[in-house]
């Protein structure tokens, strides 16, 4: 969101512009930042060198020049990236932008925390073009999510974007970020925060030794990416007869599998019992062959449901027919009754199995018939219907 803010804010300095040069990054954050403001996004495809991907200049200026520099809104570059992917050249960039005179934005995400990444944004912001760089609070000082940090270090250019952006936000915002971020920092103090960012500076070598030797067990290795100094990113060697699934997988909303496996033994070998599904039932296949016992049907036959019908008659005909005095009386100990003893639901689940139980062996019925859909139906003739009312026998004269 602050991404977009930012686009916005930049939208009103440059009217005329539409187009947003964006560095590839495997990531739909940026993406749907862009495509919020209105803007067209123009990836920029990155080289591989080694094991890394780094920042395509050439290519970067060929599509500045193609488009146009009054047409292009900005380039938005990331500092913050997962590997294999570096950070991007900033310096290159910045005084491509300035040669150009395009505004030169940068996501630094979780960037704060990386002297590398900082580094780079300040020796960008010093010897070319870099308008302002956006961070999140909670990736970087430890609070919950839903704040971020809009800055810059240029003096030429950034003061100018940011007095827009806070211009540009409409209606009141909350104070909750700046409140958690206010504790925070009160609570670590200058000493605290930089104690933090040395640990994990000396943490992260050690972290990579450990992975190399777990990686290096199974055959793997870890690649080298010198120029990203937040993540690492391990090999994984597909094995035989499987396809990638990766790009599949995101396009259906799951991000688990990466590769699909043949089904290796046929589905008559999952089951290890050779005996006949009428002598076993403990095992998958056998128990899948046999039907369902009866206790375990919860559709009731026409008959029963007529008897309960039946039943429920009577009581509220003989209910009707007491005097009001002892149907008070018998409502209110009935009530007490159910206060002082109030099963729980487990027992309460239980009984009613026990009385489905015995009135289905009272029936004496068989299998239970086979499901269609979330229903199950009942085959064999419809007995005639039954009347639902005694009839009530003449008072004598």
């Amino acid at each position: 969101m602050s991404v977009t803010l930012t686009l916005l804010a930049l939208r009103q300095l440059r009217p005329n512009a539409r187009h947003v040069l964006w560095p590839r990054i495997d990531q739909k954050s940026c993406l749907k930042a862009v495509s919020a403001a209105g803007l067209t996004p123009v990836p920029i495809e990155n080289l591989l060198d080694g094991d890394e991907l780094r920042t395509d200049l050439d290519a970067l200026a060929a599509k500045l020049s193609e488009i146009g520099a009054d047409d292009v809104l900005c380039v938005l570059t990331t500092t913050s990236c997962f590997a294999p992917r570096g950070v991007d050249k900033l310096l290159d960039v910045a005084r491509l932008c300035a040669e150009q005179g395009v505004p030169h934005l940068c996501n630094n995400a979780y960037g704060v925390q990386c002297d590398r990444c900082m580094k780079a944004i300040a020796s960008a912001s010093r010897h070319g073009r870099l308008d302002c760089f956006i961070q999140s609070t909670d990736k970087n000082f430890l609070v919950p999510v839903g704040g971020a940090i809009v800055a810059t270090a240029d003096g030429r250019h950034g003061p100018e974007l940011l007095a827009k952006v806070r211009s540009t936000y409409a209606g009141r915002a909350s104070i909750s970020p700046v409140l958690d971020l206010f504790c925070t920092l009160l609570h670590l103090g200058a000493d605290g925060w930089l104690r933090l960012l040395e640990r994990r500076r000396a943490s992260f070598p050690d972290f990579r030794r450990k992975l190399e030797a777990v990686a290096a067990k199974h055959g793997e290795r870890v690649l080298h990416t010198p120029n990203n100094g937040i993540s690492m990113s391990v090999t994984l060697t597909p094995p035989e007869g499987s396809k990638p699934a990766g790009s599949l997988g995101v396009a259906r909303s799951s991000c688990g599998a990466d590769h699909l496996l043949p089904l290796v033994a046929p589905p008559a070998a999952l089951s290890l019992c050779q005996a006949p599904p009428s002598s076993c039932g403990s095992c998958r296949g056998c128990a899948s062959s046999r039907p369902l016992p009866p206790a375990r049907r919860s559709v009731a036959s026409p008959s029963s449901l007529t008897a309960r019908t039946t039943r429920a008659t009577r009581a509220r005909t003989s209910l009707s027919r007491a005097p009001s005095a002892s149907r008070t009386a018998t409502s209110t100990s009935s009530c007490a009754a159910s206060t002082r003893r109030s099963p729980s639901g487990r027992s309460r689940r239980a009984s009613q199995r026990q009385r489905r139980a015995a009135r289905t062996a009272q029936r004496g019925t068989g299998p239970a018939p086979p499901r269609t859909g979330t229903s199950r139906r009942i085959s064999g003739p419809t007995p005639p219907p039954r009347s639902l009312c005694r009839p009530r026998n003449p008072r004598p004269a």
